[in-house]
Protein backbone atom coordinates (compact mmCIF):
# COMPACT_ATOMS: atom_id res chain seq x y z
CA UNK A 1 0.00 0.00 0.00
CA UNK A 2 2.98 2.32 0.45
CA UNK A 3 3.19 3.30 -3.22
CA UNK A 4 -0.47 4.42 -3.11
CA UNK A 5 -0.13 6.63 -0.06
CA UNK A 6 1.99 9.39 -1.57
CA UNK A 7 -1.28 10.53 -3.22
CA UNK A 8 -2.36 13.66 -5.07
CA UNK A 9 0.71 14.69 -7.03
CA UNK A 10 -1.47 17.09 -9.03
CA UNK A 11 -2.26 19.04 -5.85
CA UNK A 12 1.25 20.35 -5.77
CA UNK A 13 2.18 20.95 -9.37
CA UNK A 14 2.58 24.70 -9.72
CA UNK A 15 1.66 24.62 -13.38
CA UNK A 16 -1.85 23.52 -12.45
CA UNK A 17 -2.48 24.99 -9.02
CA UNK A 18 -1.60 28.66 -8.50
CA UNK A 19 -1.71 28.47 -4.72
CA UNK A 20 -0.26 31.93 -4.17
CA UNK A 21 -3.64 33.48 -5.06
CA UNK A 22 -5.30 34.33 -1.73
CA UNK A 23 -8.75 35.58 -2.79
CA UNK A 24 -11.64 34.02 -0.86
CA UNK A 25 -13.40 31.35 -2.90
CA UNK A 26 -16.97 30.27 -2.02
CA UNK A 27 -17.56 26.53 -1.81
CA UNK A 28 -20.36 26.83 -4.36
CA UNK A 29 -17.77 27.66 -7.05
CA UNK A 30 -15.57 24.57 -6.60
CA UNK A 31 -15.84 20.96 -7.75
CA UNK A 32 -18.08 19.08 -5.28
CA UNK A 33 -16.41 16.38 -3.23
CA UNK A 34 -18.41 13.53 -4.74
CA UNK A 35 -16.84 14.41 -8.12
CA UNK A 36 -13.47 15.65 -6.86
CA UNK A 37 -12.53 12.41 -5.07
CA UNK A 38 -12.88 10.15 -8.15
CA UNK A 39 -11.10 12.80 -10.25
CA UNK A 40 -8.15 12.79 -7.87
CA UNK A 41 -8.10 9.00 -7.70
CA UNK A 42 -7.97 8.72 -11.49
CA UNK A 43 -5.26 11.38 -11.71
CA UNK A 44 -3.15 9.47 -9.20
CA UNK A 45 -3.57 6.19 -11.04
CA UNK A 46 -2.82 7.84 -14.39
CA UNK A 47 0.38 9.30 -12.97
CA UNK A 48 1.39 5.88 -11.65
CA UNK A 49 0.87 4.33 -15.06
CA UNK A 50 3.05 6.98 -16.70
CA UNK A 51 5.93 5.83 -14.48
CA UNK A 52 5.94 2.58 -16.43
CA UNK A 53 8.38 2.58 -19.36
CA UNK A 54 6.04 0.24 -21.28
CA UNK A 55 3.14 2.68 -20.98
CA UNK A 56 5.35 5.62 -22.04
CA UNK A 57 6.42 3.69 -25.13
CA UNK A 58 2.79 2.94 -25.99
CA UNK A 59 1.80 6.61 -25.69
CA UNK A 60 4.77 8.75 -26.79
CA UNK A 61 4.32 12.46 -26.24
CA UNK A 62 1.81 12.01 -23.43
CA UNK A 63 2.54 13.63 -20.07
CA UNK A 64 0.79 14.03 -16.71
CA UNK A 65 -0.70 17.42 -17.60
CA UNK A 66 -2.37 15.97 -20.71
CA UNK A 67 -3.77 13.09 -18.67
CA UNK A 68 -5.13 15.42 -16.00
CA UNK A 69 -6.90 17.58 -18.58
CA UNK A 70 -8.46 14.50 -20.21
CA UNK A 71 -9.75 13.31 -16.83
CA UNK A 72 -11.23 16.74 -16.04
CA UNK A 73 -12.94 16.78 -19.43
CA UNK A 74 -14.35 13.31 -18.76
CA UNK A 75 -16.06 14.61 -15.62
CA UNK A 76 -17.23 17.80 -17.32
CA UNK A 77 -14.91 20.34 -15.66
CA UNK A 78 -12.49 22.92 -16.99
CA UNK A 79 -8.93 23.46 -15.79
CA UNK A 80 -9.92 26.84 -14.35
CA UNK A 81 -12.52 25.20 -12.10
CA UNK A 82 -9.95 22.68 -10.90
CA UNK A 83 -7.44 25.48 -10.20
CA UNK A 84 -10.09 27.32 -8.20
CA UNK A 85 -10.90 24.17 -6.25
CA UNK A 86 -7.25 23.63 -5.32
CA UNK A 87 -6.90 27.24 -4.21
CA UNK A 88 -9.97 26.78 -2.01
CA UNK A 89 -8.52 23.69 -0.30
CA UNK A 90 -5.12 25.35 0.13
CA UNK A 91 -6.84 27.82 2.50
CA UNK A 92 -8.83 25.09 4.30
CA UNK A 93 -6.26 22.70 5.86
CA UNK A 94 -8.87 20.71 7.82
CA UNK A 95 -10.96 20.14 4.71
CA UNK A 96 -7.78 19.27 2.80
CA UNK A 97 -6.82 16.63 5.38
CA UNK A 98 -10.32 15.12 5.14
CA UNK A 99 -10.00 15.07 1.37
CA UNK A 100 -6.62 13.29 1.63
CA UNK A 101 -8.14 10.64 3.86
CA UNK A 102 -11.05 10.07 1.49
CA UNK A 103 -8.74 9.71 -1.51
CA UNK A 104 -6.46 7.36 0.42
CA UNK A 105 -9.52 5.32 1.44
CA UNK A 106 -10.59 4.92 -2.20
CA UNK A 107 -7.06 4.00 -3.27
CA UNK A 108 -6.86 1.45 -0.46
CA UNK A 109 -10.10 -0.15 -1.67
CA UNK A 110 -8.67 -0.34 -5.18
CA UNK A 111 -5.47 -1.92 -3.91
CA UNK A 112 -7.50 -4.50 -2.00
CA UNK A 113 -9.38 -5.38 -5.18
CA UNK A 114 -6.09 -5.62 -7.10
CA UNK A 115 -4.68 -8.02 -4.52
CA UNK A 116 -7.80 -10.19 -4.71
CA UNK A 117 -7.59 -10.50 -8.47
CA UNK A 118 -3.83 -10.97 -8.52
CA UNK A 119 -3.16 -7.78 -10.49
CA UNK A 120 -0.31 -5.45 -9.58
CA UNK A 121 0.65 -1.82 -10.02
CA UNK A 122 3.29 -0.95 -12.66
CA UNK A 123 6.57 -2.73 -11.94
CA UNK A 124 8.78 0.31 -12.54
CA UNK A 125 7.29 2.38 -9.72
CA UNK A 126 7.11 -0.50 -7.24
CA UNK A 127 10.74 -1.51 -7.73
CA UNK A 128 12.47 1.86 -8.03
CA UNK A 129 10.84 4.03 -5.35
CA UNK A 130 12.97 3.32 -2.28
CA UNK A 131 11.38 5.83 0.11
CA UNK A 132 10.71 3.93 3.36
CA UNK A 133 8.66 6.39 5.43
CA UNK A 134 5.29 8.07 5.09
CA UNK A 135 4.96 10.39 2.11
CA UNK A 136 2.83 13.20 3.63
CA UNK A 137 4.08 15.41 6.47
CA UNK A 138 2.54 18.46 8.14
CA UNK A 139 4.80 20.45 10.47
CA UNK A 140 4.57 21.42 13.31
CA UNK A 141 1.92 18.67 13.69
CA UNK A 142 4.51 15.99 12.78
CA UNK A 143 7.24 17.54 14.93
CA UNK A 144 7.93 21.20 15.64
CA UNK A 145 11.58 21.00 14.52
CA UNK A 146 11.52 17.71 12.60
CA UNK A 147 14.14 17.42 9.85
CA UNK A 148 12.44 14.38 8.28
CA UNK A 149 15.74 12.50 8.25
CA UNK A 150 16.08 9.44 6.03
CA UNK A 151 18.53 6.53 5.91
CA UNK A 152 17.92 4.24 2.94
CA UNK A 153 20.02 1.18 2.06
CA UNK A 154 21.34 1.44 -1.50
CA UNK A 155 20.41 -1.21 -4.07
CA UNK A 156 23.61 -1.01 -6.08
CA UNK A 157 25.51 1.24 -8.44
CA UNK A 158 23.42 3.66 -10.45
CA UNK A 159 21.45 6.91 -10.32
CA UNK A 160 19.65 7.91 -7.11
CA UNK A 161 17.12 10.75 -7.35
CA UNK A 162 15.37 12.29 -4.35
CA UNK A 163 12.27 14.40 -5.06
CA UNK A 164 9.89 16.08 -2.63
CA UNK A 165 7.13 18.63 -3.00
CA UNK A 166 7.37 21.26 -0.27
CA UNK A 167 5.23 24.18 0.80
CA UNK A 168 7.28 26.28 3.24
CA UNK A 169 5.00 28.85 4.83
CA UNK A 170 6.15 32.43 5.27
CA UNK A 171 5.86 32.21 9.08
CA UNK A 172 8.21 29.22 9.30
CA UNK A 173 10.79 29.94 12.02
CA UNK A 174 13.65 27.67 10.93
CA UNK A 175 16.98 29.11 9.76
CA UNK A 176 18.30 28.23 6.30
CA UNK A 177 15.80 25.42 5.52
CA UNK A 178 17.09 23.04 2.86
CA UNK A 179 16.86 19.57 1.36
CA UNK A 180 20.09 17.59 1.82
CA UNK A 181 21.26 14.19 0.59
CA UNK A 182 24.49 12.21 0.60
CA UNK A 183 25.95 8.73 0.17
CA UNK A 184 27.35 7.12 3.32
CA UNK A 185 29.29 4.13 4.56
CA UNK A 186 30.49 2.98 7.97
CA UNK A 187 34.28 3.27 7.85
CA UNK A 188 34.75 2.83 11.59
CA UNK A 189 34.91 6.56 12.34
CA UNK A 190 32.44 8.43 14.55
CA UNK A 191 30.49 9.99 11.70
CA UNK A 192 31.24 7.49 8.96
CA UNK A 193 32.35 8.34 5.45
CA UNK A 194 30.32 10.82 3.38
CA UNK A 195 30.98 10.04 -0.26
CA UNK A 196 28.81 12.79 -1.74
CA UNK A 197 26.81 15.73 -0.41
CA UNK A 198 24.31 18.09 -2.02
CA UNK A 199 21.95 20.79 -0.74
CA UNK A 200 18.88 22.56 -2.13
CA UNK A 201 17.65 25.71 -0.34
CA UNK A 202 13.93 26.05 0.40
CA UNK A 203 12.29 29.45 0.00
CA UNK A 204 9.78 30.61 2.63
CA UNK A 205 7.37 32.06 0.10
CA UNK A 206 4.16 30.14 0.78
CA UNK A 207 4.34 28.47 -2.64
CA UNK A 208 4.53 24.80 -3.48
CA UNK A 209 7.81 23.78 -5.12
CA UNK A 210 9.25 20.47 -6.29
CA UNK A 211 12.83 19.95 -5.05
CA UNK A 212 15.12 17.35 -6.57
CA UNK A 213 18.60 16.01 -5.88
CA UNK A 214 20.16 13.43 -8.19
CA UNK A 215 23.59 11.80 -8.25
CA UNK A 216 25.18 8.66 -9.64
CA UNK A 217 26.64 6.16 -7.19
CA UNK A 218 29.92 4.78 -8.53
CA UNK A 219 31.53 3.53 -5.30
CA UNK A 220 30.40 -0.01 -4.47
CA UNK A 221 31.53 0.42 -0.85
CA UNK A 222 28.64 2.83 -0.14
CA UNK A 223 25.85 1.28 1.94
CA UNK A 224 23.25 4.03 2.46
CA UNK A 225 21.63 7.08 0.90
CA UNK A 226 21.03 9.60 3.70
CA UNK A 227 19.83 13.14 4.26
CA UNK A 228 17.00 15.37 5.45
CA UNK A 229 13.92 16.65 3.63
CA UNK A 230 13.64 19.70 5.93
CA UNK A 231 17.17 20.34 7.16
CA UNK A 232 17.94 23.56 9.08
CA UNK A 233 20.75 25.49 10.75
CA UNK A 234 21.16 25.25 14.56
CA UNK A 235 19.36 27.88 16.63
CA UNK A 236 18.58 28.47 20.30
CA UNK A 237 15.29 28.98 22.11
CA UNK A 238 11.82 27.73 21.24
CA UNK A 239 10.76 27.83 17.60
CA UNK A 240 8.57 25.94 15.17
CA UNK A 241 8.60 24.92 11.56
CA UNK A 242 5.56 25.48 9.38
CA UNK A 243 5.72 23.34 6.26
CA UNK A 244 3.83 20.73 4.28
CA UNK A 245 5.67 17.97 2.44
CA UNK A 246 4.12 15.57 -0.08
CA UNK A 247 5.06 13.09 -2.76
CA UNK A 248 8.50 12.13 -1.43
CA UNK A 249 10.31 9.67 -3.67
CA UNK A 250 13.75 8.14 -3.94
CA UNK A 251 14.07 6.64 -7.40
CA UNK A 252 16.87 4.25 -8.29
CA UNK A 253 18.03 3.55 -11.84
CA UNK A 254 20.66 0.79 -12.09
CA UNK A 255 23.96 1.50 -13.78
CA UNK A 256 23.89 0.20 -17.33
CA UNK A 257 27.13 -1.61 -18.08
CA UNK A 258 28.40 -1.44 -21.62
CA UNK A 259 29.51 -4.63 -23.28
CA UNK A 260 33.33 -4.94 -23.67
CA UNK A 261 34.60 -4.72 -27.23
CA UNK A 262 35.14 -8.07 -28.92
Amino acid sequence: MRHLRWVILFFIISGIACLHQKSKIPRSEIIPENSLIPILVEMHLADGLMNSSQIRQMYPGRDSISNYQDILQKYGYEKETFDRTIRYYSDQPDDLDDLYENVISELTKLESEIQKTGRQMPTDERETNLWNQKEIWHLPLDGETNRIDFNIPVKGLGQYTLTATILMHEDDESIDPSVTAYFWLDDGSELGHVGYYQLRHIEKNGRITVHSISHELKDDRITHFRGSILDHAPQEGQWKKHADVLNIKVHYMPLIKSNPPE
